[in-house]
């Protein structure tokens, strides 16, 4: 019985050290990018619905890099060095401490520190680990949604303001 307990005890350690070594791994890596169609977003002029998107095979919108682009125009007019005192956002994204958290949460350790907000590549690293995490299969309008009111944010109407200033900045990159 003691040799079957220690057996089973290190068949665990060899577990969580593979574990381990693969998240780190992962974490060193350059982060992918998740590209969806290249088509051009056509709204035809109306407002997004209250109602949360539906994420598709094809959906018609520009890929996660130009997203990531747009919220970054939009939360700091790309300015890695941006802070809003009142809001503890900072960085090119405007990352708050609760994102911070939750990314870490979504890691299983500590990871990152609200200072990595000042890192564009930090911030990008956590930008595309909150929204692999919640929305994988999503599009401009989840990502960007999700970004200003959380992970139930696509749900809630009150970020569809938001959405649609990310939509004009994503349809002027477009054309540039």
């Amino acid at each position: 019985m003691g040799r079957l307990a220690v057996n089973k005890t290190a068949i665990i350690i060899y577990i969580v050290i593979g574990c381990t070594l693969i998240i780190v791994a992962g974490l060193l890596s350059e982060p992918r990018v998740i590209r969806s169609s290249p088509a051009k977003i056509k709204t035809g002029g109306k407002a997004p619905s209250a109602v949360i998107p539906t994420a598709t095979a094809e959906p018609p919108v520009l890929d996660f890099e130009l997203t990531w682009q747009a919220i970054c125009q939009q939360e700091s007019s790309n300015r890695p060095d941006a802070v809003n005192e009142s809001e503890q956002a900072w960085g090119i994204a405007q990352i708050r401490p609760i994102m911070v958290a939750d990314v870490n949460r979504i890691l299983g350790r500590q990871i990152y520190s609200h200072d990595d907000a000042f890192s564009p590549s930090k911030a990008r690293q956590m930008f595309e680990i909150y929204q692999n995490h919640y929305y994988p299969q999503g599009n401009p309008e989840i990502w960007s949604r999700a970004w200003a009111g959380g992970p139930k944010g696509p749900y809630n109407s009150c970020t569809l303001n938001y959405w649609k200033d990310i939509e004009k900045i994503l349809n002027s990159l477009d054309t540039e």
